[in-house]
């Protein structure tokens, strides 16, 4: 699975209580999740997948976010890339304990040509998008967890425009380890032979494990269920999260 820039890559980021989606990074806090990755059962050889995305917390429901993606093609050598950043908005409401409400906006700047193998990085140059979502943070089993529900627009300046809606879920089965998938469906309409117009399904699986304060890694399955104009794939990808936050004052 390729994340989508207006989406981040919001299914592994998400945590109970989630670090994504609808939920804002407490001010001075942050953190990053780099991660490197295999894709294979599209045409060639597969594909060396690499994501970084991190999020700051700024104070009275804003986050910056940030994120940069990466492919290289084992047959052609071939690379592409894309990397930006925006603004979340979050906001809860007391009539509905455990909800919260955000809008997120992001420019980011891609850097191939159009016509690539994977439709997902057609349209290069600037681009940017919108998201809404709505996530709850409930307990199951007496465990932590969370769901979230985020609708995407993305603008792409020699492409179709992207249309992604994603429900993710996760739980924390321990304090150190959590577990999630998500669903979501991409749409990029178009003619037949257009760059970039396509249709893509996907699901995903995750597990993270937290070892220490400032420390996590996390590993995650992706699978294609249906396509129209795009590659089926398998993808894995391992990560390290890296965790920020103020500094304890001196005793």
């Amino acid at each position: 699975m390729r994340p989508h820039f207006a989406a981040f890559a919001c299914g592994a980021a998400l945590a109970g209580p989630a670090l994504a989606g609808a939920w804002p990074q407490a001010e001075e806090h942050g953190f990053a999740l780099n991660q490197a990755g295999y894709a294979t059962g599209g045409q060639g050889d597969g594909r060396l997948v690499f994501d970084g995305y991190g999020e700051a917390g700024l104070g009275g429901g804003w986050t910056a976010v940030f994120a940069f993606d990466s492919d290289l093609d084992r047959a052609t050598s071939q690379s592409v890339w894309r990397a930006g950043g925006g603004l979340r908005y979050s906001l809860s409401l007391d009539g509905l304990p455990g909800w919260h409400f955000s809008a997120e906006a992001t420019l980011r700047y891609q850097g191939h040509e159009s016509l690539v193998l994977d439709p997902v990085f057609a349209g290069d140059g600037l681009g940017g998008g919108l998201r809404l979502d709505a996530g709850i943070s409930f307990e199951l089993l007496g465990r932590p967890a969370f769901a979230d529900l985020g609708i995407a627009y993305t603008h792409r300046r020699l492409a179709p425009a992207e249309t992604r809606i994603e429900l993710s879920a996760g739980i924390d089965v321990d304090p150190a380890v959590q577990l999630g998938a998500s669903y979501a469906a991409t749409f990029a309409p178009g003619e037949f032979f257009e760059p970039g117009a396509y249709e893509k399904h996907e699901v995903q699986t995750w597990t993270r494990w937290r070892i220490d304060a400032d420390y996590a890694l996390s590993l995650s399955l992706s699978y294609t269920v249906a396509a129209d104009r795009a590659p089926v794939e398998t993808a894995i990808r391992l990560g390290l999260w890296t965790f920020f936050y103020p500094e304890p004052d001196a005793p």
